[in-house]
C-alpha cells in the first residue's frame, strides 16, 4: 500500500514543436525562475539563435542576466566552473542552454557544481554531499 503523502517529482520535461520555445518562460515560472543564464557556443551565437531566444524571453517575464558563450568543440572543467561562478555572481535562478553537444555538457556540469554547492568539478566525487541535492537548479536545453 502506498502512503498518501508519497510524491514522485520528475524534473525532466520535454517540450517539442515549432513554437515550443515560447512555452519555456511559462515552464520556468512554475519553478519561480525569472533570472536566466544562457549557455552557448560561439557558432550558435553567430548564427543568431541566442538572439531568437532572448527575444522570446523579452516578451515574457524572464530576464537574461548573463551569457556564457565560450564553450568550444569540447566542454572543459573550466567551462563548467566559469558557468557556475557566473550563475552565482549574477544571482541567476536557472540555466538555459542553446547550442551544440559541448554546450549541453558544460551546462550539465555547471548544474552539478551548483546543485552540489562545490566550486571545482574535480572536487565533486570527493564532496561529502556527493549524491545529496543541496539545491535545485532548473536547466533548459534548446
Amino acid at each position: 500500500m502506498i502512503k498518501s503523502d508519497y510524491i514522485f517529482d520528475n524534473r525532466i520535461k520535454l517540450l517539442v514543436g515549432d513554437k515550443a520555445v515560447y512555452n519555456i518562460p511559462y515552464e520556468l515560472a512554475q519553478y519561480g525562475c525569472d533570472r536566466a543564464l544562457l549557455v552557448s557556443d560561439d557558432i550558435t551565437f553567430r548564427v543568431g539563435n541566442l538572439d531568437y531566444v532572448k527575444n522570446v524571453f523579452k516578451t515574457q517575464k524572464i530576464d537574461v542576466i548573463a551569457i556564457y558563450r565560450a564553450v568550444k568543440e569540447v566542454a572543459t572543467d573550466k567551462d563548467c566552473e566559469e558557468i557556475s561562478r557566473l550563475y552565482k555572481s549574477n544571482d541567476c535562478d536557472c540555466l538555459i542552454c542553446v547550442g551544440k553537444k559541448a554546450a549541453i555538457f558544460a551546462a550539465k556540469g555547471a548544474k552539478i557544481l551548483l546543485t552540489e554547492d562545490t566550486k571545482y568539478i574535480s572536487h565533486y566525487e570527493s564532496s561529502p554531499t556527493s549524491g545529496i541535492i543541496v539545491r535545485d537548479v532548473p536547466l533548459v536545453v534548446i
